[in-house]
């Protein structure tokens, strides 16, 4: 079965925008996503054997595809070296995704990092569908 890319990116932004502990399931068979949410909010009909069954894959979530502060750096790197230094301050304090993208927005990156941020993750989640035989439609 061929997955749509849409419907992946939709599960790993649940996970990546929602609360720690929360999984998404995709059904390779079927292409269903089984969301399971630690404050309750679950799927009703999630299958007796989603955690023993292969055809059920947990989706990634951004530490798992290496797109967490990481990403920030190579975003710098690229776009705007001369703040390497002050983006590293940044982020060696608490609540530093919320003074990064302040600190985009002064700089008038914002845009940018929106759309390179968007292109790093589904070029990470193709990656991820290809290494776990996700056949995806063009």
């Amino acid at each position: 079965m061929k997955h749509s890319l849409d419907n992946i990116e939709n599960g790993y932004l649940f996970l990546n925008d929602s609360s720690e502990g929360n999984e998404v399931f995709l059904c390779n068979k079927t292409g269903r996503l089984y969301f399971i949410s630690e404050s309750g909010d679950s799927d009703e009909d999630l299958p007796d054997d989603l955690y023993e069954n292969e055809q059920y894959l947990r989706l990634p979530d951004k530490h798992d595809l290496d797109l967490g502060s990481r990403i920030v750096h190579r975003f710098i790197q690229e776009h705007a070296p001369e703040f390497a230094d002050d983006v590293r301050g940044i982020f060696s304090r608490k609540g530093a995704y919320r003074r990064f993208k302040g600190f985009l927005e002064t700089n008038d990156m914002l845009d940018a990092w929106h759309a390179y941020e968007n292109a790093q993750t589904e070029s990470a989640l193709k990656t991820w569908c290809k290494d776990n035989g996700i056949e995806l439609a063009q």
